[in-house]
């Protein structure tokens, strides 16, 4: 993802929280070990400068939506949005 990508991402995730359209974005963060990432739930716009976005964003965040209530956002992958697809379905 190159900056000008990363800065439409942060943008609008930073928005949703700021106007209160959602409570909490799911995302990914960077993990302990190098090239890893892990999963990163955002509730504040300061906070989502941690944000990451790259190939090794691989956990489904799909499975955090069936534990949180209320309006949540969610940097999906396609795979994650076939998930969610599928829990709608359900």
């Amino acid at each position: 993802m190159d900056n000008n990508q990363r800065k439409q991402l942060t943008d609008v995730c930073k928005r949703l929280l700021s106007e209160e359209k959602v409570g909490l974005i799911l995302a990914y963060t960077d993990g302990d070990l190098e090239n890893s990432a892990i999963p990163f739930f955002v509730r504040k716009p300061d906070e989502i400068d941690k944000l990451k976005w790259d190939d090794y964003c691989n956990p489904n965040l799909a499975k955090y939506l069936l534990e949180k209530q209320g309006k949540v956002g969610i940097v999906a992958k396609p795979c994650d949005a076939r998930a969610i697809v599928m829990y709608i379905v359900e």
